[in-house]
């Protein structure tokens, strides 16, 4: 396992190389797709329950939750028409992946 130093140097080279890359033209074989190849949904994230310490909605160490329901603010629910609006313009378009998920 490298060290934060040296893996951050890592990155910031390649971070360099993608600049000047860019700067360039960027590579030949990079094309802009019509739409996204995987299209990610966060459809319920106030119905974790899992308390993932890194999380910052469901942790122990967040306030988010606490700071919601003390405003009386509903947890937050995708509707699913705009899930199957999104879906419909899409995949035509080339989207090979949709994931659902609520944080967890």
């Amino acid at each position: 396992v490298p060290s934060i130093q040296d893996h951050t140097t890592t990155l910031v080279q390649v971070y360099e190389r993608i600049i000047k890359s860019k700067a360039r033209g960027g590579p030949k074989s990079l094309q802009r797709l019509p739409a996204p190849w995987r299209i990610t949904f966060d459809t319920n994230p106030d119905d974790c329950n899992f308390a993932c310490v890194m999380c910052e909605e469901h942790s122990g160490f967040s306030t988010k939750q606490a700071q919601r329901k003390e405003a009386k603010q509903r947890r937050r629910r995708m509707d699913i028409a705009l899930i199957e609006q999104t879906v419909k313009e899409c995949a035509p378009e080339g989207t090979r992946e949709i994931v659902s998920t609520l944080m967890a």
